[in-house]
């Protein structure tokens, strides 16, 4: 290892994907740099408790006519933009 990853970095990691999605030598940099710097170990804590305490939900499929109502609305925009173009 090179250079110590950056607390930055270390966020950036913790809250862009899970420890195991991580190869081993991003792993053990992560680890080492946890190890290294309270900052980090307080805020990964944080973060895991949040998301531990943060409800999953289900998304529902949008229904027909939620679906016909969002693409008028897209419809009426494009017209609206290609109106004011125009002007």
């Amino acid at each position: 290892m090179s250079n110590m990853m950056s607390c930055k970095e270390i966020c950036a990691h913790q809250a862009g994907s899970q420890q195991a999605d991580l190869g081993w030598r991003l792993r053990l940099e992560l680890s080492f740099h946890l190890m290294m710097c309270g900052n980090c170990r307080m805020a990964a804590k944080q973060f895991r408790l949040m998301l531990s305490t943060t409800p999953r939900r289900q998304a529902e499929a949008p229904s027909e006519a939620q679906i016909k109502h969002w693409m008028i609305g897209v419809e009426r925009a494009l017209e609206n933009s290609k109106e004011h173009k125009s002007n």
